[in-house]
């Protein structure tokens, strides 16, 4: 990992905290780390709360990469863009019906997946 974002668990509580010293663009490095950290959430069965460092959570995705990819296609990278994306991970999670314990006194099933600024 890069230390672009740390994990903590307490209990079954997993919350991985995006720092990247700046806005938290979500760099094709970012990715990949937020994947590795999100597999060991699976694998330990833990509700996620992604959050980022004070004051945001992330800019979005780091213009950059389009750049690279505009000039080089995915050459310029080791996968495809589309490979890296969140998107269908957050939406298995949200989807899943597995019991899971909350981290507030509320009623849920499936990961719970909370944003915080």
């Amino acid at each position: 990992m890069s230390g672009l974002a740390s994990y903590e668990i307490d209990g079954r509580i997993a919350t991985i905290t995006m720092d990247d010293g700046k806005v938290n663009a979500l760099s094709i490095e970012m990715l990949k780390e937020l994947h590795g950290l999100f597999d060991r959430a699976e694998r330990e069965q833990a509700v996620v709360i992604l959050t980022g460092r004070e004051k945001y959570l992330s800019a979005g995705f780091d213009l950059n990469v389009f750049a690279a990819y505009a000039a080089f296609g995915d050459l310029a990278l080791d996968r495809p863009v589309t490979a890296l994306t969140l998107k269908p991970r957050l939406a298995r999670m949200a989807t899943a019906t597995e019991p899971t314990p909350p981290a507030a006194p509320v009623t849920a099933t499936g990961p719970l997946l909370a944003l915080s600024p």
